[in-house]
């Protein structure tokens, strides 16, 4: 019963922030005791939404994971430092990924603890960035594999 809770919070937590017209406000999920910090910062697309949900899925049958939720604005307000891993889902954009995560990158040059998603519309196109990366088109077919991949990245 209590994983049916949580799955309903996590679908209702992910959906309203997604609705949000583009912009989402911060969420929180799990125990702020937890081991691990984990921050997931996200675009607000449908895509990446079922890469959130995946990740926080798998995050939260260990039990030891605290996730912060957000959108790719914070990325200016954050330090990889406050968190054991920092994963970046993004859509690239005349062969670069996001604005806001290329200054952040550069910000923090070295972190070791960040995961950069990027999706196009070409599967075929790579993501050359200085940290762990992976990048897709966008199908729902690949979101096991990204998921599985992320988390042996953050790891």
């Amino acid at each position: 019963m209590r994983n049916i809770n949580r799955v309903f919070l996590l679908f209702f937590v992910l959906s309203f922030l997604i609705s949000c017209g583009g912009k989402m406000e911060t969420s929180r999920i799990g125990n702020p005791g937890a081991a691990n910090k984990v921050l997931i910062a996200l675009e607000p697309t449908e895509y990446k939404r079922l890469v959130a949900e995946e990740l926080i899925k798998k995050l939260d049958d260990k039990n030891d994971n605290y996730v912060t939720l957000s959108g790719l604005p914070l990325l200016k307000k954050i330090t990889p430092a406050d968190f054991d891993a920092v994963i970046i889902l993004n859509t690239g954009k005349a062969g670069k990924p996001d604005k806001a995560v290329l200054k952040f990158l550069k910000k923090f040059e070295g972190a070791d603890n960040i995961v950069v998603y990027t999706t196009w519309g070409d599967e075929n196109t790579k993501t050359d960035l200085p940290v762990d990366s992976i990048s897709s088109a966008s199908d729902e077919l690949y979101i096991p594999v990204v998921r599985d991949e992320i988390l042996r990245l953050m790891w």
